[in-house]
């Protein structure tokens, strides 16, 4: 189980476009009503406005499901890692690191 903190090695704060890029993306993403019980996320994600934490989010792309630390909200909710959403999302993710 993954905990916030486990094993970040890094991290990167996007502004402007950049961010606007990631934004719309990961509102393009393809959702599920159910998510797998495994969660061994390699990237998750914060979203601000001004100093204001909205969302902050794991993503594990083994098993589709994305946890919502903030706002909690119980359950994975899944996702469609595999679609062409997905795979941008990953691919954006891996290039920033």
């Amino acid at each position: 189980m993954w905990a916030e903190g486990d094993g970040v090695e890094a991290t990167k704060t996007l502004e402007g476009a950049e961010a606007r890029r990631v934004a719309s993306l990961w509102r393009t993403q393809y959702y599920t009503p159910a998510a797998a019980i495994c969660h061994y996320p390699p990237f998750a994600i914060k979203f601000y406005s001004k100093d204001r934490l909205l969302a902050y989010a794991s993503l594990c792309w083994e098993c589709d499901n994305i946890s919502f630390i903030t706002p909690r909200l119980g359950d994975r909710q899944g996702f469609v890692g595999g679609s062409r959403q997905g795979k941008a999302l990953l691919r954006l993710f891996r290039d920033a690191f």
